[in-house]
């Protein structure tokens, strides 16, 4: 290289404050865009990147991009509406179908029962979709159950579904039936 054609950093600097403060928005290529409507459509990270054959750390370093992450929250959206609709249809459809079994003379009486059941058990106004994260479970906390002959290596009585040892019976102290069953007299010939 000849020293004639290397740039001053001053022209450097003068050239960079002539750019545009700011840029346009970049526009996704087509391959994000594929993997924007795989990640839309409830894929994994994984296979959207195999679909559209890049590797799964591009897509993962493409949703630290602004655009395509503002781009797959607008498709997650509109994708949820789809289904929202599609849901709306099949429910009409539904309560129809339901109609007709409990109007329809010939229908027996067990189906009858099950579609009433089936309109019964629903209710009759949808949760509304809150906005907020949703709470964590809390996890149920085992009542206290008196002690009783529960072998220690049972369910506990409380439900829990953990052993009586391990929940209930922590305080307990071990049983040893099998010695109780020995006969006196065989038991001092184990000793």
């Amino acid at each position: 290289m000849h020293p004639e054609n290397l740039t001053s950093p001053a022209t450097v600097k003068a050239d960079m404050a002539a750019l545009p403060i700011s840029l346009p928005d970049p526009v996704l290529s087509t391959v994000q865009l594929e993997a924007v409507a795989a990640l839309a459509s409830g894929h994994t990270i994984a296979t959207a990147a195999g679909q559209t054959g890049v590797h799964r750390a591009t897509v993962h370093n493409w949703l630290k991009i602004p655009a395509f992450s503002a781009a797959l929250d607008q498709a997650r959206q509109d994708h949820a509406l789809e289904i929202q609709a599609k849901l709306c249809q099949t429910v009409d459809l539904a309560i129809d179908t339901i109609r007709h079994i409990l109007t329809d003379p010939n229908a027996s009486p067990a189906v009858k029962l099950r579609a009433a059941l089936a309109v019964l058990d629903r209710p009759i106004f949808p949760k509304p979709a809150s906005t907020a994260p949703e709470e964590a479970p809390q996890e149920a906390t085992p009542k206290p159950v008196p002690a009783t002959d529960t072998a220690r290596n049972a369910p506990c009585p409380c439900g829990s579904g953990i052993k009586y040892k391990r929940c209930c019976g922590t305080q307990a102290p071990p049983k040893l039936g099998f010695v109780s069953q020995i006969p006196p007299a065989a038991a001092s010939r184990h000793v």
